[in-house]
């Protein structure tokens, strides 16, 4: 689970540089498309399993503006299969995010920066469904922050991101649970799972 979460949160941490387009032409523009076939083997331990399967397709839009901002739309779809080919569970997301680079700063002596940004994200940041189910935990609607997060850069390491002057509209359960499913949901997608 933890991997999955790592993945997701690093598709997030791209969209945390993400502002309107306005009218104006970005400096940059990058359209993606991402077919990956991989394991969670932090959801496996989570579920008591030997291997959780992942196959997924990721494609966007990514674009950079001047002034630290940049615009990213996103859709993707997930599958998580168990050692046995239990399951599916799907995970599924639609979302633009827009924000701004507030400040940055460097401490030669930790070795760590310091990333200020401003985010906004709208849409459907993540959806956990089981076919014949339903749907096990979502995030829908809007959500902004400011994120503060400090990184180690002699091991590219996260060490701390803290949320402040978080505004919600719509259900978040995933991201107000610190970007975890609970409990009872993760009981319902490892029994999925095989788990």
């Amino acid at each position: 689970m933890r991997r999955l979460i790592v993945a997701v949160a690093a598709v997030s941490l791209v969209a945390m540089f993400a502002t309107p387009a306005m009218a104006e032409k970005p400096l940059f523009m990058e359209r993606f498309v991402d077919d990956f076939v991989d394991e969670d083997p932090g959801l496996a331990a989570a579920c008591g399993l030997s291997t959780v399967h992942v196959d997924g397709h990721v494609q966007g839009v990514l674009k950079f503006y001047e002034g630290e901002r940049v615009s990213e739309s996103v859709v993707g779809n997930i599958e998580l299969t168990g050692p046995d080919g239990q399951g599916p569970v799907i995970i599924k997301f639609a979302n633009a995010h827009e924000g701004t680079l507030v400040s940055e700063s460097f401490d030669p002596v930790t070795g760590q920066v310091t990333l200020v940004f401003e985010d906004t994200f709208r849409g459907n940041p993540e959806k956990w469904l089981i076919p014949g189910t339903g749907v096990v935990a979502m995030d829908a609607g809007f959500v902004s922050w400011t994120v503060t997060v400090v990184i180690d850069t002699t091991t590219d390491e996260l060490v701390s991101e803290d949320f402040t002057n978080v505004v919600i509209h719509g259900p978040h359960p995933i991201f107000e649970n610190d970007f975890s499913l609970s409990s009872e949901q993760l009981a319902t997608v490892c029994d999925a799972l095989g788990g």
